[in-house]
This record gives C-alpha cells, structure tokens and sequence, in this order.
C-alpha cells in the first residue's frame, strides 16, 4: 500500500507559517473593537494552552483596556505630534500620552506575558518548546 498525506485541519495555532496580517486598528484607529480582540484573544489562548481558566476572562479584558489605552494615546501623538507646546507655548515638550503609551505598553507585554502568549512565553511552555537541543540553545547560557 501507499503512504497518503494526512491532510490535518487548517488552525489558528502559532505553528502555522503565514504572514502575520497588520491589526485592523493599526492604520485605522476607528477599526478597534474590544469585542472582537476579546474572542480572538482568548480563541488564541485555547489555540496555544488547549486549556483555559475562567479567571483569564480578567486578564484579557485588563488587557483589552490596556490595547485600547494605547490606541487612544497613539491617536493622540499622531493628532498634537510627539512635542507639544508648553509652559503657554514658551516651551516644546513631549507630549504626555507618548509616556502614558510607553507605560501602557509594559503593562500590554506583562499581561500577555500572564496569559502565556507572548512568543517568549510560547517558547518556555513545554507544550510549544519541547525539550532538545535547539531549545537549549535558543535559551542561551545556563538554559
């Protein structure tokens, strides 16, 4: 007999090799929908853990305020500029939503970090990154 290709079903996992597509809201702010990158990001969570708690649902709508956080303050530098006048217009400065976007980005990264989906986290859980020798490597000295 023949060996047949085993067609596996198409999935949202990380494995697949596929250009990333630009989030929606990134080159139009109005695009942003909480709702949706809600699902998504808790399909993805289901996608990479095969496994979720219901407590997560706090982290990612933590996270959620948090992306949407960013994308009013992005929508603020690109409206006012990175340096904006201060002091009754005697002074340039920055602008402080680059600061507050600089901060919300930490606490998106931490909290995607929580939920294991960062691609850093992704390479540490032993169901992503089996242990071998590449692995080893990947994690540099003392890994």
């Amino acid at each position: 007999m023949g060996k047949e290709a085993i067609q596996l079903p198409k999935t949202n996992t990380p494995s697949e090799r596929e250009v990333l597509p630009l989030a929606e809201w990134i080159s139009n702010p109005a695009e942003w929908d909480k709702t949706r990158f809600i699902n998504e990001t808790t399909e993805f969570i289901f996608a990479v853990h095969a496994e979720g708690c219901k407590y997560d649902r706090h982290l990612v709508a933590m996270l959620a305020d948090q992306v949407e956080l960013y994308i009013y303050c992005s929508k603020s530098i690109e409206a006012d500029s990175v340096l904006v006048s201060q002091n009754d217009g005697k002074t340039l400065g920055s602008n402080p939503a680059a600061s507050l976007r600089e901060k919300t980005l930490i606490r998106i990264v931490a909290l995607m970090g929580e939920l294991g989906i960062t691609p850093k986290a992704r390479l540490t859980t032993s169901r992503a990154a089996p242990q071998g020798n590449l692995t080893t490597f990947l994690r540099g000295p003392g890994g």
